[in-house]
């Protein structure tokens, strides 16, 4: 999650960090998520980890895609092809009005 002064910083600044040949590296082999993290970084954006704000396999142990979108939790990870990320909102959507998408 972004706040509005970090996705502007990121906007301003994105050019900088696809110069950088070491981001770019990164973000061949980890993905945008790595890149995204180590390039506002770069730009001097500070960051607060809330774990409890994202559902995810990798890091939380938790599987929406097989589980579902139902934690109230306001992120979840991965959701790479459209289908299965429109069902993740729409139950997102509907899990007793704890998520709000924006």
């Amino acid at each position: 999650v972004l706040a509005r002064g970090g996705m502007l910083r990121f906007y301003g600044g994105i050019e900088a960090c696809l110069a950088d040949q070491t981001l770019q590296d990164e973000k061949s082999v980890w993905g945008e998520d790595v890149f995204l993290r180590h390039c506002l970084r770069k730009l001097g954006v500070s960051k607060i980890n809330d774990f409890n704000m994202l559902s995810e396999e990798a890091c939380f142990k938790e599987n929406p895609g097989k589980t579902g979108c139902f934690s109230g939790k306001v992120a979840f990870h991965p959701f790479k092809e459209w289908g299965s990320y429109m069902k993740c909102l729409g139950q997102a959507e509907q899990s007793n009005g704890k998520t709000t998408f924006i």
